[in-house]
């Protein structure tokens, strides 16, 4: 959800391992993206994908509440062995994360 007047400013993704994917649920007007130096305008319930390790920001000029459902997948590139090394590698990170939260 982005609430109206919000602008989320630009920046990338850590990793190149997922694409990530926006289904537009709700989308009044003046919402956008802007992924890779392109400016997208939201339909609702047409998806788009983007690798997000490109820099983009993404806003919602309007005065109404614009809903977006944000997905992670898998990069099509990656073979099985490297989901399987990227999902443990990730998995240690968050266990990592939380030992340290209670430190």
């Amino acid at each position: 959800m982005l609430s109206p007047g919000t602008h989320l400013l630009p920046h990338r993704g850590v990793t190149n391992a997922r694409i990530v994917a926006h289904l537009p649920l709700i989308v009044p007007v003046d919402c956008a993206l802007r992924a890779g130096g392109e400016v997208h305008v939201w339909r609702e319930g047409r998806l788009v994908f983007f690798d997000d390790t490109y820099e983009h920001e993404a806003w919602n000029r309007s005065g109404e509440t614009r809903v977006v459902l944000i997905l992670d997948c898998w990069n099509p590139y990656l073979t099985e062995a490297e989901r399987a090394a990227t999902g443990e590698l990730m998995a240690a990170i968050g266990d990592f994360d939380r030992e340290c939260a209670q430190a």
